[in-house]
C-alpha cells in the first residue's frame, strides 16, 4: 500500500458546520479551530464543490490540521491544490508541517510576502527558497513535496515545475533531535500579520515511497466524491431516513421554543370520554435537567388553563418518564399523572406513540405495544381555552414557553376525541392516516390531523388554522426508504444512516393482581445440565426457584427479578438455592410489570419459551420476539466518474460509523470488483463517537492491474458488520 490519506473535501458539507463532520479520524486535531472549515472561495473550488479553508494561527493553537500517517515513514510525498487570498504581509506562514509522533515539528514548507516558497528545518541547519516567485493570490496551484528524511533530502514541484531540490538535509525537532521518520503533516500550519490572508487546500494526497504504485511524483491529481447511488444486495441493514410516511415531515428543532400551535376549539376537549391521541415522533436530541419536550397538549399553566399534556421529562424532571398528565379544572392542585413510564428512546429513529382511553382506562402504546396496565382514568378533563400545541407548551394565545420544545421531527399526528383506537397491542399504521370518512368510520371524531406533506395545515373536517412558532418548520426530505438514498448525501447527517442491528430477545410479563400461592412463570434454564427454569410464587419460601409473594404486584415483581438474576434477598424473597437463570436477564417496569430480555443477542432467543399459571399474569407472547441476528452484507453501487476521466490512480471508501450500545463491534467497508472479486478493507472497531475511516484500493479485485474508470462503474462498496 502506498496511498496512506485522500481527502477532496466535498463529503463535509458546507461552511462552519462542516467542521463538526470533521472532528473525528484524522481530522480530530482541528478542535474548535474558528478559521477552519470546507467552502468554496470566491474564485471557486480547484475540482468539485469544495476546498478546506484552513485558520493562519499557529496550529499549536489548534488552528491548524493535522494528518496522523498510522506509522512511521521514512519517506512521504504530499500532493495538495494550494490558493490564498492574499500573500502574508509577513515572511512566513506554513503550507505544510512535518512533525513526529509527538507533535514536535520536523520541517516545515513556507510561503513569503513575495510569493517565494521556502523549506527550513525549525532548528535552522538548512533552509532553501524557490529562485523566483511561484504563488499567485487567488490562483490554484498544485503543490508536490517529497521529503525523504532517511535519505537526507526534499523537493518541491509548484504545477509540476521543481522549484527547490536539496539534499544533506537533516530533519531536527526543535530540541535538536535527529528524526529519520515522520508521523504527522500538517496543514496550513502558519501565522500571517497583516491584512487578513485566507489560505485554501484542495485535493490532498499523502501517499509513501513503498509499493510498486503511487511511489513517487504523480504530478497533478484531482480527487471527486462519488456518492453511492444504488443498492445492489441488501440484506437486512436499515435505512434510517428522515422520510416517515407520505412526502414531508414537521422540522421542530430550531430553538428551545419552537413548535406549532392552534387556536383554543372545544373540539379539542377529551372531557370523560374515550379519546386517542397518537402520531410519529422523531427525537434528535433528548430533553436535559428539568426540561421538557412536549410532544401534543393543551396546557396552560401561567393562566391556569391546563387540561392535558404528553412529553418526556428531562433527567430531574419525573426520572425522565415519558408522561401524560391532566387536570380537572385547570389549577395546579387538580393535576394527577394518568401515565408515567420510563422510556429512554433513541436518537434519529422513528415511534410512534400512543395515548387511548378507552371505557374509563388509559392505555400507553409504543410502536403498537402496550407498556405498562391499564390505568383507571374516569375524570372529567379541564375544558379550559388554553391552545392546543405540536412539539412545545403553549400559553395565552400561542406563545411557548422556553426549554418545553420536542427537538426532532413528527410525521401523521391525529387526535380522535369520543373514540378509543386502540386497547390492545397493534400494528403501527406504515401509511398515511385516512383523510375522509371513506377510509375511516370514525373520521367525525378527528379533531386535529396533520401530514405535514406540503405545509403545516389541520386536515381534518375541521381545518383548523396552524401556526408554525419560532422556526418550526415543514420539511420536505430528500432522502428515502431506499438505504442509497439515507447515506447518499453531500452534508452528511448524522440522523440519517444504515444500521446492522443485534438485538435481545425480549418479552414482558404482567401481575394485573397478586398471584395465587402455588401459581408459577417459567422462562430460561438453569442449572447444568440446563432445566427449565420454573419459579412458584409461594407464602412461605421452602425450596429453590421459590419467590415470596409480596404485599403488592409490584413487589412480587421485584422478587421474581431477584430469583431470575439471582440477586440480593436469597433466602428472604426468594427460596435459597436458586441459580441464576443461564438464558434471560430481568429487571422490573412500573405498574407490576417485568422486562425479560435474553442473554445472548439474536433469533436464537425468539425461541424460548414463556408461560405461566396464573390467572393474574400473562406474558406478551408464548416466547420471547423481537431478537435480530447481525444481516448479512450489503452492496451499493457508485456515482460515474467525472466526465473524461482516463486514469485513476486509487479509490479511497470513506465510512463514518459509530455504534450506540456497549460491546465490541466491527465493520468493514470491501471494494467489489465487477465480476465479484472482493478485496477486503480493514476491520474497523466501531465507537459510540461517529469516526471516519478510509480503505485505500490501488488495483482492480478483478484482475489486479489498475483500477480504471470501468472498473468504478461496474464496482460496489460492500458494508459487513460483526460482533
Amino acid at each position: 500500500m502506498t496511498q496512506l490519506f485522500v481527502d477532496g473535501f466535498d463529503h463535509y458539507g458546507t461552511g462552519a458546520a462542516s467542521r463538526g463532520f470533521m472532528l473525528s479520524g484524522a481530522w480530530a486535531n482541528i478542535g474548535a479551530a474558528v478559521g477552519c472549515f470546507c467552502d468554496t472561495p470566491a474564485w471557486g473550488a480547484r475540482t468539485g464543490a469544495y476546498a478546506f479553508r484552513t485558520g493562519t494561527q499557529d496550529d499549536a493553537t489548534g488552528q491548524a490540521s493535522r494528518i496522523t500517517l498510522g506509522g512511521s515513514r521514512s519517506a512521504i510525498i504530499v500532493g495538495t491544490g494550494f490558493s490564498v487570498s492574499n500573500l502574508p504581509e509577513n515572511d512566513r506562514f506554513n503550507i505544510v508541517r512535518l512533525k513526529d509522533g509527538s507533535g514536535n515539528a520536523l520541517a516545515e514548507l513556507q510561503l513569503r510576502s513575495d510569493g517565494v516558497l521556502k523549506f527550513q528545518t525549525p532548528v535552522g541547519t538548512l533552509s532553501s527558497a524557490s529562485a523566483a516567485p511561484v504563488i499567485k493570490a487567488e490562483t490554484w496551484h498544485y503543490l508536490e513535496m517529497k521529503f525523504d528524511l532517511g535519505a537526507g533530502s526534499v523537493e518541491i514541484r509548484v504545477d509540476g515545475t521543481p522549484v527547490i531540490s536539496q539534499t544533506g538535509v537533516v530533519y531536527k525537532d526543535t530540541g535538536g533531535v535527529t528524526h529519520t521518520t515522520v508521523e504527522q503533516v500538517a496543514i496550513g500550519a502558519g501565522t500571517a500579520v497583516g491584512p487578513q490572508m485566507t489560505p485554501w487546500f484542495d485535493d490532498l494526497v499523502i501517499r509513501d515511497t513503498t509499493g510498486t504504485r503511487n511511489n513517487d511524483f504523480e504530478g497533478d491529481i484531482g480527487v471527486a466524491a462519488l456518492f453511492l447511488n444504488a443498492d445492489t444486495t441488501v440484506a437486512g441493514w436499515t435505512p434510517q431516513p428522515r422520510k416517515k410516511i407520505g412526502t414531508g415531515i414537521l422540522d421542530n428543532r430550531a430553538a428551545n421554543n419552537s413548535a406549532v400551535t392552534a387556536a383554543s376549539s372545544t373540539s379539542t376537549d377529551l372531557g370523560n370520554g374515550d379519546f386517542t391521541i397518537e402520531q410519529f415522533v422523531r427525537f434528535a436530541a433528548l430533553p436535559t435537567g428539568s426540561n421538557k419536550a412536549e410532544i401534543f397538549g393543551k396546557w396552560d399553566e401561567t393562566n391556569n388553563r391546563r387540561s392535558y399534556q404528553l412529553y418526556l421529562g428531562g433527567p430531574t424532571l419525573d426520572g425522565g418518564n415519558l408522561t401524560f398528565r391532566t387536570s380537572t379544572d385547570g389549577q395546579a392542585g387538580t393535576v394527577a399523572q394518568v401515565i408515567s413510564y420510563p422510556w429512554a428512546p433513541d436518537l434519529n429513529r422513528w415511534y410512534h406513540l400512543a395515548i387511548s382511553r378507552a371505557t374509563g382506562e388509559t392505555l400507553l402504546f409504543i410502536d403498537g405495544v402496550q407498556y405498562g396496565l391499564p390505568q383507571a382514568d374516569t375524570r372529567t378533563y379541564f375544558a379550559g381555552t388554553a391552545p392546543t400545541a405540536i412539539g412545545g407548551q403553549a400559553e395565552g394565545t400561542g406563545s411557548i414557553i422556553a426549554n418545553t420544545t420536542f427537538n426532532g421531527f413528527m410525521d401523521e399526528l391525529r387526535l380522535t376525541v369520543g373514540y378509543a383506537r386502540y386497547n390492545t397491542t397493534f400494528a403501527p399504521p406504515t401509511v398515511a392516516f385516512p383523510r375522509n370518512v371513506a377510509g375511516d368510520p370514525h373520521f367525525a371524531n378527528v379533531a386535529l390531523l396533520c401530514g405535514f406533506d406540503n405545509s403545516i395545515a389541520d386536515e381534518s373536517s375541521y381545518g383548523r388554522l396552524l401556526t408554525a412558532r419560532n422556526g418550526s418548520v415543514q420539511n420536505t426530505p430528500d432522502d428515502g426508504s431506499f438505504a442509497y438514498q439515507t447515506i447518499n448525501q453531500h452534508a452528511p447527517r448524522d440522523d440519517t444512516f444504515v444500521e446492522a442491528p443485534l438485538l435481545p430477545a425480549t418479552g414482558i410479563f404482567t401481575l394485573a393482581g397478586l398471584p395465587l400461592n402455588g401459581e408459577t412463570v417459567t422462562v430460561g434454564t438453569t442449572n447444568s445440565p440446563a432445566v427449565t427454569a420454573v419459579y412458584k410464587f409461594v407464602t412461605a419460601l421452602a425450596a429453590a426457584n421459590d419467590v415470596l409473594i409480596g404485599a403488592t404486584a409490584a413487589a412480587t415483581i421485584s422478587n421474581l427479578v431477584a430469583a431470575i438474576t439471582a440477586g440480593a434477598g436469597a433466602g428472604t424473597v426468594y427460596g435459597t438455592g436458586t441459580l441464576v437463570n443461564n438464558d434471560v436477564t430481568a429487571s422490573p417496569l412500573p405498574n407490576g410489570q417485568m422486562l425479560a430480555s435474553a442473554l445472548t443477542p439474536g433469533t436464537a432467543g425468539n425461541s424460548l419459551a414463556t408461560t405461566t399459571t396464573s390467572t393474574n399474569g400473562s406474558w406478551g407472547g408464548a416466547t420471547l420476539s423481537g431478537g435480530a441476528d447481525i444481516p448479512g452484507p450489503s452492496e451499493f453501487r457508485f456515482d460515474r466518474p467525472p466526465p473524461l476521466t482516463t486514469v485513476i490512480k486509487s479509490l479511497t471508501v470513506v465510512t463514518r460509523t459509530l455504534k450506540t450500545d456497549s460491546g465490541t463491534c466491527t465493520v468493514q467497508a470491501s471494494l467489489v470488483g465487477p465480476k465479484g472479486t472482493a478485496a477486503a478493507g480493514a476491520n474497523r472497531s466501531v465507537t459510540v463517537n461517529p469516526t471516519y475511516y478510509q480503505d485505500m484500493y490501488e488495483t482492480d479485485p478483478d484482475t489486479g492491474n489498475d483500477i480504471t474508470p470501468t472498473t468504478v462503474v461496474g464496482a460496489r462498496v460492500r458494508l459487513n458488520r460483526t460482533t
